[in-house]
């Protein structure tokens, strides 16, 4: 299938703006999502350093130290991976009464307050037991499944850098669990003097963090299909105008200028008006030039083609009758000569050569007549072609051919041999024939070997004394 060039520019230009979108939509994705998560991270840091701030620092310690003297007279801790069953729910009722003090209450209440006020999650208080790797609740915040005061969560692995930086806080953090979910979490210390009492926790649903997220990037991916349809279309306008359309007027100029066949018409070209001020331009004018010299190039060139299509006839008549021999019609010893040149300098290694020579035609001559000699020549002549239909044929003496190998020839050089031998025994052996249609024959061949050669000219020697080698045998035979 066949496309124009207008097509082939849209589809370039399409292809590129679409995959240079794709991949702007994919990095700007990424780009967009460490961008939200980094703006809630700094969120949730800054609200959980304000609540650590502005605290009752004097309530929050009551609140922990209620909650610890119960954590601490506890053995078997039950932590908030045991969530709903009956063994954290009696663990979880040791604290009750915490959770019904005022200090806890107007806590959690103010909590509440800053929670619904920042539409966060939820906001919560812990107390970080270090020595046995658990984030104590205190207070949380939430309405439905808070965690009751005196729970805990075993630390991730990140949490263990507060030992080192209780200064800190815990560091802003996605998990994704079956207890609370998929959350970005972060806490931050709560000073009472020099003193760090808890920490002030913040809790923030990703899926709120993913649907801002999502809302970017829906509208970036619609700027960008916009910004591609506007490429795209400006585009190819502007190919359209500038390389296309001209193109277009170049290519119908010459379309007429091939098929006006009237001098005086030939001025296509010429009677363009292009003017894009780049390199169709330039074309454009070198056409134009090229068209006037064209112009009388053709004068020129009609007038010497008459002069000179008569005397090439006879020179191809007198060229054809110089390389052809006139008896058989296949080539003679010039175009034999020069064949044999032109392989020598070319250098063709993959040649061969094989010579027949026509046995007895002196007694044809002297007995039956020179008539009868060249029937004899003719016949053998008809039975070379036919086997080495692929390879050059030349008459090279009055009795003699030669054949230069090439091809299919060359490769199957054996069997045509054999095939021939076979061809002039049956012809020998035929009663039917007069002895002058018989035509026996000595055959040799070589094929170019570069152990025995160094050109063309020893493998035809190598064939001329296997042919005389054939010669003798037959003699010998008689």
């Amino acid at each position: 299938m066949k496309f124009s060039l207008r097509r082939k520019t849209a589809l370039l230009i399409v292809s590129i703006v679409l995959l240079i979108s794709a991949v702007s939509v994919l990095i700007s994705r990424r780009a967009v999502t460490n961008i939200v998560r980094e703006e809630y991270s700094v969120r949730a840091t800054d609200l959980a350093g304000t609540i650590a701030a502005t605290v009752d620092t004097g309530r929050v310690r009551a609140v922990r130290d209620a909650v610890l003297e119960i954590y601490s007279r506890t053995d078997d801790k039950i932590s908030n991976e045991a969530w709903g069953t009956p063994e954290f729910e009696a663990y979880a009722a040791r604290y009750q009464g915490v959770a019904e003090t005022e200090e806890f209450l107007s806590l959690q209440a103010e909590l509440r307050g800053i929670q619904d006020a920042n539409h966060v999650d939820c906001l919560y208080l812990v107390y970080p037991d270090t020595a046995l790797g658990h984030s104590v609740y205190l207070l949380d915040a939430a309405y439905e499944d808070n965690c009751p005061p005196g729970s805990f969560d075993l630390f991730y692995e990140e949490d263990y850098a507060i030992i080192d930086h209780p200064e800190q806080g815990f560091p802003p953090m996605i998990t994704n669990t079956e207890e609370y979910g998929w959350h970005l979490a972060t806490a931050m210390p709560i000073h009472d003097g020099e003193e760090i009492i808890a920490y002030a926790g913040v809790d923030i649903d990703m899926n709120e963090v993913h649907a801002e997220r999502n809302y970017y990037t829906s509208i970036l991916i619609a700027a960008m299909v916009l910004g591609a349809v506007v490429v795209s279309v400006g585009g190819i306008l502007l190919v359209q105008r500038f390389i296309i359309r001209p193109v277009n007027i170049l290519s119908e100029a010459s379309r007429e200028y091939n098929h006006d066949h009237d001098r005086e018409e030939r001025h296509h070209f010429s009677n363009l008006s292009i003017h894009t001020g780049d390199e169709i331009e330039s074309l454009a004018g070198s056409m134009v030039k090229m068209e006037l010299e064209i112009n009388d190039y053709i004068d020129d060139l009609m007038t010497t083609t008459k002069e000179l299509v008569s005397s090439r006839q006879r020179e191809r008549e007198l060229d054809k009758i110089a390389n052809i021999d006139s008896l058989t019609r296949v080539k003679n010893r010039r175009a034999y000569e020069a064949g044999i040149e032109r392989v020598s300098r070319d250098g063709v290694k993959q040649i061969g050569a094989a010579l027949i020579d026509l046995n007895g035609l002196k007694r044809i001559n002297d007995e039956y007549g020179h008539e009868k000699g060249d029937i004899a020549i003719q016949k053998l002549c008809g039975l070379v072609c036919t086997e080495f239909k692929h390879s050059p044929v030349f008459r090279i003496g009055g009795d003699e051919f030669a054949v230069i190998l090439e091809g299919h020839d060359l490769e199957n050089v054996e069997t045509l041999v054999r095939q021939l031998r076979e061809q002039i025994r049956a012809n020998e052996e035929d009663k039917t024939l007069a002895l002058w249609e018989k035509g026996s024959a000595a055959i040799g061949y070589a094929v170019y070997d570069p152990r025995l050669d160094t050109d063309i000219y020893s493998v035809i020697n190598r064939a001329d004394q296997e042919m005389y080698r054939d010669k003798n045998r037959m003699k010998n035979a008689l």
